[in-house]
């Protein structure tokens, strides 16, 4: 069995710092990561308060960094709101940076 998880930028009150979140959610990778789970994954979301992720390749290009071995997902991408050649050249440099572990999700 492969056990994932999905981390969004959210935040229960507007007066959370977002960068203490951003410290958090590196934790929980790390945990992840470190435990065995395959994949971590990334959402795209646009105007919801609480939540910044309007480009989930800049997040796992981050969790690159902070990770060897988990998967790194979009989960998803909604395709309609990127040019096609944008989505391509942001996936592939995601998949870079990460070594080849990404895994792209569009929606429409």
């Amino acid at each position: 069995m492969k056990f994932s998880i999905a981390l969004n930028m959210h935040r229960i009150d507007s007066n959370e710092d977002m960068r203490k979140i951003i410290r958090d959610s590196r934790d929980l990778l790390r945990i992840a990561d470190d435990g065995g789970m395959e994949a971590a994954w990334a959402a795209e979301h646009h105007c919801i308060e609480l939540t910044i992720a309007p480009n989930p390749f800049v997040l796992l290009t981050d969790w690159a960094h902070h990770t060897k071995n988990l998967r790194l997902g979009v989960g998803v991408a909604v395709a309609p709101y990127w040019h096609p050649i944008r989505i391509a050249g942001e996936a592939a440099m995601t998949d870079l940076y990460s070594d080849g572990r990404l895994e792209l999700g569009l929606a429409r």
